[in-house]
């Protein structure tokens, strides 16, 4: 009785390990796809235009922060509607009409993550003075990940 017990334990465990192996593989699979890696260089490009936006504004220029934010994301929003567009997602071209749907699902869904932002900045730069920059990056991280998904689900999706 003891034994089948074990053997029975053994089993699970096997097959949760390879459960395991399987999810890791898929995400391996997923991660190196042609879209990723150019979502992955876009969102890089994206996040360097807004953080030099951002540090030019409001460290050089000497505007506040949220200002500066708001600011650099409309740089980093427009940059990253044409290259998300052209080099990314690829749409089919929809006419007029269907263009400008989507330009406004873009427009919405990255003010939704710039709201997210600019509380986290608000928060965090002008309520606990911790580091502007810090804390721009570590936002632009969370931003990129919140902007996938949208772009994906939502703005991009055919």
């Amino acid at each position: 009785m003891k034994y089948s017990q074990e053997m029975n334990l053994a089993n699970e465990i096997k097959d949760k390990r390879q459960l395991l192996y399987d999810k890791i593989r898929r995400f391996r699979e997923k991660l190196i796809q042609k879209e990723t890696i150019a979502y992955i260089i876009v969102g890089t490009l994206t996040t360097g235009v807004n953080m030099v936006a951002y540090y030019w504004f409001c460290n050089i220029v000497g505007i506040s922060n949220l200002v500066s934010n708001a600011f650099a994301w409309i740089v980093a929003m427009l940059f990253a509607y044409f290259a998300n567009a052209k080099y990314v997602f690829k749409p089919t071209k929809k006419g007029f009409v269907g263009e400008a749907i989507q330009v406004g699902k873009f427009f919405t869904a990255r003010f939704v993550s710039f709201l997210v932002e600019e509380a986290a900045m608000f928060v965090f730069v002008d309520l606990l003075c911790v580091n502007n920059m810090l804390i721009k990056a570590i936002m632009n991280v969370v931003v990129v990940i919140i902007n996938y998904y949208f772009s994906k689900f939502v703005v991009f999706n055919e």
